[in-house]
């Protein structure tokens, strides 16, 4: 009997579990944007490559990025890679060409960012 109590009570938490953590790895970011679930209030983390960089504010609860500038939007050796656990996200931009890139991150608006970028214009906006 205990078995089978053990067995259910794992069965019901297991979905809880599942939807709180998520891996996204994209590895043409230039022809395949990143949008993954984020929740309003979270804390991100973020290392990205060297760019123009726009960080917005959007009421969506998601986080999404974007790859433009001359270079850029031709590149396919861009990666991303975002995981999620819980109320807190890592992202991480690398590759592409050397220069003539633009990366916008549309993250929700009351998130708390933490940055991590080697050069670059960076503009936050809207949060």
């Amino acid at each position: 009997m205990r078995c089978a109590i053990a067995l259910f009570s794992t069965l019901l938490l297991l979905p809880i579990t599942s939807s709180a953590q998520n891996k996204v790895e994209i590895e043409d970011l230039a022809h395949h944007p990143l949008e993954s679930d984020f929740p309003s209030g979270g804390i991100l983390k973020m290392h990205i490559r060297s760019a123009e960089i726009h960080i917005v504010g959007s009421d969506e609860k998601k986080i999404a990025i974007h790859i433009g500038g001359r270079k850029g939007s031709d590149s396919d050796d861009m990666k991303a890679n975002f995981e999620r656990i819980g109320d807190s996200g890592e992202l991480r931009v690398t590759g592409g060409p050397s220069n003539e890139v633009t990366i916008t991150v549309q993250v929700p608006r009351s998130s708390s960012l933490k940055v991590q970028i080697f050069a670059g214009a960076v503009e936050v906006k809207d949060i």
